[in-house]
């Protein structure tokens, strides 16, 4: 046996935490809106994945989706999300690309040319390419690295 005590809990019985002395004070939030028991639980990857999927199939935080999954309700403030829809972003990922080839046809164009290029052109271009990034990403695919 050892002489160990149990750690002191504060007269109100709510086990107290400790915090790193870096962390910043946190924000004052009312008692009826604090949640103060964790629950953690290990997941295999492809667990995971299903439980995400589903979650963003519900519009739900994977969070707000497992409180609903356990408790039958994701709770008053639960973070909803519009569920992507995968097949609808790859159209618009395709129609973006096509746009974008016809902008960098028409700079290629313009460059070959000798004219000057349109006050804009490279700004569009930037925000194609930043666009695409975005499209990419909610697909779950890592953006291309740029080419120089």
């Amino acid at each position: 046996m050892t002489d160990r005590q149990p750690p002191a809990t504060p007269p109100d019985n709510t086990p107290k935490t400790r915090r790193p002395p870096d962390d910043p004070p946190r924000k004052k939030i009312t008692p009826n809106r604090q949640r103060h028991a964790d629950l953690h639980i290990r997941l295999l990857p492809a667990e995971k994945a299903k439980a995400t999927a589903l979650a963003d199939r519900a519009g739900l935080a994977l969070g707000a989706f497992a409180r609903a999954a356990m408790l039958g309700d994701a709770g008053p403030r639960a973070q909803r999300r519009t569920p992507a829809d995968a097949a609808l972003l790859r159209q618009v990922l395709a129609l973006h690309n096509k746009y974008g080839s016809n902008m960098n046809q028409i700079a290629k164009t313009l460059n070959a040319s000798n004219r000057p290029v349109p006050h804009g052109l490279g700004e569009a271009l930037k925000e194609w390419r930043e666009i695409r990034d975005a499209i990419n990403l909610a697909l779950g695919k890592t953006p291309p690295t740029p080419r120089r």
